[in-house]
C-alpha cells in the first residue's frame, strides 16, 4: 500500500483512489462535530447525522447494498427540509 498524501484538511486533502485503482479522489475532515446514528429512514438504511449535540439529526445519508457490500452513497446533508420533514427510527440504540 502506497503512502497517503495530504493532511485530511480542507487546505490540503487526502489524495485517495477509489479501491479498484481506476478513479483519484480527494477528501478531507469536517470541522464540524457531527455523531453519525444507524436509522432506518421510510424503509431504507441509513446514517442520521446529528451536529454538535443535537437532539434532533440535521441530515441523513442513505446507504445502498449489493451482495453484502456498500454500492451507495448519498449524502442529503445539503437538503435539510429531508430531515425536518423525515419519519425515521433509530436501529443502534
Amino acid at each position: 500500500m502506497s503512502e497517503v498524501k495530504g493532511k485530511g484538511t480542507a487546505e490540503a486533502p487526502w489524495e485517495l483512489k477509489t479501491p479498484p485503482g481506476t478513479s483519484d479522489y480527494l477528501a478531507y475532515r469536517d470541522k464540524e462535530n457531527v455523531a453519525l446514528r444507524l436509522v432506518r429512514l421510510e424503509g431504507r438504511l441509513a446514517c442520521a447525522a446529528y451536529v454538535a449535540g443535537a437532539a434532533v439529526p440535521a441530515y441523513f445519508i442513505l446507504l445502498d447494498f449489493e451482495d453484502g457490500r456498500v454500492s451507495s452513497i448519498r449524502d442529503f446533508r445539503y437538503v435539510p427540509y429531508i430531515a425536518a420533514e423525515a419519519d425515521f427510527e433509530l436501529i443502534d440504540g
